[in-house]
């Protein structure tokens, strides 16, 4: 039997015999606009730094309004380098692994046997709740036996539902019984 493969808006997995997308998913788009904002928020912050003091030593407003018109013209480049990265970020939950795939330009795909998962953590900062977003880190055995920094385990960012995908990640890595 040859593999088959699933496509789902132009991003495609390479399925192994037998095996069967149980989930999937992407970015949801609120991610895009939480990035942006985030980084705007610093770049906010370092324009006023430099303007503040431009200010109080010409005695006028000009290099604070020109500070405010460079940080709208920094978000609306953040929000497009963000919308373009993170429309890529696609994950799958099959019943064999777990693959995440992201990039923009390149892309890296990464993937964990379904056995070899130790733990499943939500997460999400103050602004992703302002943005009403959450995400999933799922760390393997790798990290576990590795004193290496490199694995750091599976990131899937702005998931929609993100309790209901966690739970179907620990079911499926305990085989479909959620007993063991």
């Amino acid at each position: 039997m040859t593999p088959s493969t699933t496509d789902s808006k132009k991003q495609t997995i390479t399925l192994q015999q037998n095996e069967r997308v149980l989930s999937e998913g992407r970015a949801r788009k609120r991610f895009i606009h939480a990035s942006a904002f985030q980084r705007t928020l610093v770049g906010a912050f370092v324009a006023i730094c430099i303007a503040l003091p431009i200010c109080m030593k010409v005695d006028h407003l000009g290099p604070m309004l020109a500070a405010f018109l460079i940080v709208d013209a920094f978000y609306l480049v953040m929000w497009g380098v963000q919308h373009m990265s993170w429309s890529w970020h696609r994950w799958w939950l099959t019943d064999q692994r777990l693959v995440v795939r992201h990039g923009m330009v390149g892309y890296q795909v990464q993937s964990v046997p379904l056995d070899r998962i130790v733990d499943v953590t939500l997460r999400a900062s103050w602004l992703d709740r302002l943005f009403g977003l959450e995400h999933i880190t799922v760390r393997d055995m790798t990290g576990e036996v590795s004193s290496s920094a490199m694995s750091v385990g599976l990131n899937l960012f702005a998931v929609e539902n993100a309790e209901a995908v966690a739970d179907a990640i620990i079911t499926a890595s305990r085989g479909g019984n959620s007993d063991r």
